[in-house]
C-alpha cells in the first residue's frame, strides 16, 4: 500500500481586503468570486424569510400542527417507511443540486428538536 503524502492547507484572512473592497463598491454592484454563479446566488436565499424563501407559507402554527394531527408525535411504522422513501427522494434531489428549502427542509419532522421546544 503507497503512503499518501498529506497537503496542509494554509489560509489567508482576507477581511479587510473585503472590507475595503466592498467600500469602493457602488450600489447594485457586487463583490464575489469569479466562479460564482447564477445558481450560486439563487441557492443563497434566506430561509424562512417570506420574501426570499420560496417555500415558506406565510405562518406556521407548528403546535398548532401538532394538536391538529397533522404532524404526529409518534410515527407508525408503516408512515414511518413512507416517511423514509420520501427523504430518500428529496436527498436525491438534493444531492442533483436542488437546494436544501427545496429538499429537504420541506419535510417539517426534520424539525422536530424545534417542534418539542415549542410544545
Amino acid at each position: 500500500m503507497a503512503a499518501t503524502a498529506k497537503t496542509t492547507k494554509v489560509w489567508t484572512d482576507i477581511t479587510e481586503l473585503a472590507v475595503q473592497a466592498a467600500g469602493e463598491l457602488e450600489e447594485g454592484e457586487l463583490l464575489a468570486h469569479e466562479s460564482f454563479t447564477l445558481f450560486e446566488a439563487m441557492s443563497a436565499l434566506e430561509l424562512m424569510d417570506p420574501k426570499m424563501d420560496s417555500h415558506q407559507p406565510k405562518q406556521v402554527d407548528f403546535p398548532k400542527m401538532l394538536d391538529d394531527g397533522f404532524l404526529l408525535e409518534a410515527i407508525p411504522l408503516a408512515k414511518a417507511a413512507g416517511l423514509a422513501l420520501q427523504l430518500t427522494v428529496r436527498e436525491m434531489a438534493w444531492c442533483e443540486g436542488t437546494t436544501l428549502p427545496e429538499s429537504l427542509f420541506t419535510c417539517l419532522y426534520l424539525h422536530k428538536p424545534l417542534l418539542r421546544a415549542l410544545r
